[in-house]
């Protein structure tokens, strides 16, 4: 049986669903990640299974982080812009705002 590699879509048991780049079994690449409980949804890059890069996600709230992302974790140059219209713009290190622009 061979591993997923390149282009293609998986939906999980609960059915969240993936759609984009695969290597070697992992999510890698540029991607689409939905959940399907309550919607939240992320659009970007992926590297070893994890949103790492350029990415943007849509909370169900309504909520928008549009950035650099490592390891799942807001990090790097981003903009949080909450539901209220409240913007946060800066850097961020591990999903803290530390240095607001």
């Amino acid at each position: 049986m061979g591993s997923k590699h390149g282009q293609g879509t998986h939906t999980l048991a609960n059915k969240d669903q993936y759609v984009g780049k695969f290597k070697v079994n992992q999510y890698h690449g540029q991607g689409t990640f939905i959940r399907s409980d309550d919607g939240l949804k992320y659009v970007g890059q992926y590297k070893g299974g994890k949103w790492h890069g350029q990415g943007t996600m849509i909370f169900p709230s309504g909520a928008k982080y549009v950035g650099q992302w490592k390891d799942n974790l807001f990090h790097g140059q981003g903009t949080f812009i909450y539901v209220d219209g409240t913007i946060d713009k800066g850097i961020w290190e591990f999903d803290e705002l530390i240095e607001r622009q």
